[in-house]
């Protein structure tokens, strides 16, 4: 992924000003995830739910873990009380 002073180089390179073109850029964007129309909002939505889901995954990952461990020290426990 380009950083933005790479982006921002790239931009001016063809002579065009950056600020002004970073910000209708931005706004077509925008305008395209409200409206969801075209590739700009697929790829938001896919992005979205991309993440959503690694993030569901690793908190579903920590819970067992800690089921897991939770269950450990109670038969630790248990075995310390039947002896």
């Amino acid at each position: 992924m380009l950083k933005t002073k790479e982006v921002q180089a790239l931009v001016e390179s063809t002579g065009t000003d950056f600020k002004e073109w970073k910000e209708e850029t931005i706004k077509a964007g925008r305008l395209a995830i409200i409206d969801k129309d075209g590739e700009e909002y697929k790829l938001w939505e896919q992005n979205l739910l991309e993440r959503h889901a690694v993030q569901l995954v690793v908190s579903n990952m920590k819970d067992i873990k800690n089921i897991q461990k939770s269950n450990e020290q109670n038969k630790f426990i248990e075995n310390k009380q039947s002896q």
